[in-house]
């Protein structure tokens, strides 16, 4: 083998693996060889719709963004006009998802359940703008 690129096509990974690098520049030793590696990470998307109880009416959280810090990373989604969110590769567990939009600001409490789907449909998650009561 001598030096130069190698690569792999990212059409040939199933739909629900994300590459990091589709090529790669190797240079093996003299009469040696090498091994070029390309991670895949399986995506998992998280799917709901975030609704605010704003002096106890309930709202579709349109147009503000949701984010949910973990150890280590921060994910965040867009919210769309019926309050729909989708957030990719957050872990399985207990959280609190901190909303933003044009209503206000609140905290609510979302799980991410165990499971091997390529999307998970987590429901209505529903909070209460901050100062309500």
């Amino acid at each position: 083998m001598i030096a130069g690129s190698r690569a792999i096509v990212d059409q040939d990974v199933p739909i629900d693996y994300e590459l990091g690098a589709t090529e790669a520049t190797v240079a093996p030793p003299y009469r040696g060889g090498a091994v070029v590696t390309f991670p895949a990470v399986r995506t998992r998307g998280i799917r709901g719709v975030l609704v605010m109880e704003i002096a106890g009416e309930l709202v579709q959280a349109a147009y503000g963004e949701v984010t949910v810090d973990t150890e280590g990373a921060h994910f965040s989604s867009p919210l769309g006009s019926g309050g729909e969110f989708e957030l990719e590769n957050l872990p399985p567990g207990s959280y609190t998802a901190l909303a933003v939009g044009p209503a206000g600001t609140c905290a609510a409490p979302l799980r991410v359940p165990e499971g091997d789907e390529r999307v998970v449909n987590v429901g209505t998650v529903r909070c209460t703008i901050s100062g309500q009561p």
